[in-house]
């Protein structure tokens, strides 16, 4: 049911989908203050609704990339919402903005297992790029034998001038 307003007429701006829109609206326009503020107002009309709390986490990790906010919204969103494959994709977002490409990597390849063919987790998984596998598994990664390997490597694969 809509509110109206003083007039008698219906409010626009409590219509939730419109809202939604609006919000993502001004997330893709990075315009992350605007859309807190307007997925705010649909989170009164709909207190717990998980896409919203997700989007809402990250603007605020947008605004302050350390924001313990941002993850605990889109945490938040993961158990109200279920198993959707945008809501890790969000979530895993907000991982990557914290600097924690580890738990990022976690979260987007737990939204792959919803959804194999979701195009932001696979964008997301390409543009941070996988490693490959250390040279000798028996040592740390960061072994100086194991260093050296992966750079030998890396200098035998690059294509001659």
């Amino acid at each position: 049911m809509q509110q109206e307003t003083s007039t008698g007429l219906p409010d626009e701006s409590a219509d939730p989908d419109r809202l939604f829109k609006e919000g993502l609206y001004y997330l893709q326009r990075r315009e992350p203050n605007m859309a807190a503020h307007v997925l705010g107002r649909l989170l009164e009309l709909r207190p717990g609704e998980p896409r919203c709390l997700s989007y809402l986490g990250v603007c605020k990790a947008m605004v302050n990339k350390r924001s313990r906010e941002a993850l605990a919204l889109c945490e938040e969103a993961l158990k109200a919402g279920g198993h959707d494959a945008f809501l890790y994709h969000n979530l895993g977002k907000v991982h990557l903005m914290r600097g924690n490409r580890r738990r990022a990597y976690t979260a987007f390849t737990a939204g792959l297992k919803v959804d194999p063919r979701n195009r932001g987790i696979v964008q997301e998984l390409r543009a941070m790029g996988i490693r490959q596998t250390a040279f000798f598994s028996s040592l740390p990664r960061g072994h100086v034998v194991n260093r050296l390997a992966g750079l030998m490597r890396k200098l035998l694969r690059r294509p001659a001038l």
